[in-house]
């Protein structure tokens, strides 16, 4: 029986913890800050849902692989993955 307590447990807090900051945690609400770890915004990603990002507003404050873009129904721009390019043959 106590295994299962600790099972819970594991799974509460892996469930919590994804839940914000970090760059790339979960998210419910695009444009929301109060989801997500100081600097970071809730960001619909294309294919991955909605995730924290980095804040930003210039295209030089993104990794490379990243591009600086405006997020939906918010005035404000994050950090997100570049779209894949196709490779020419």
């Amino acid at each position: 029986m106590a295994w299962i307590r600790a099972l819970a447990a594991v799974t509460f807090t892996v469930a919590v913890g994804c839940g914000g900051g970090g760059g790339g945690g979960g998210c419910s609400t695009p444009g929301s800050t109060s989801d997500c770890g100081s600097g970071d915004v809730c960001s619909n990603i294309q294919g991955d849902g909605n995730q924290c990002r980095p804040l930003c507003t210039t295209q030089a404050q993104c990794v490379a692989g990243e591009n600086c873009e405006g997020i939906v129904n918010s005035n404000l721009k994050s950090c997100q993955p570049a779209p894949a390019r196709r490779q020419s043959s």
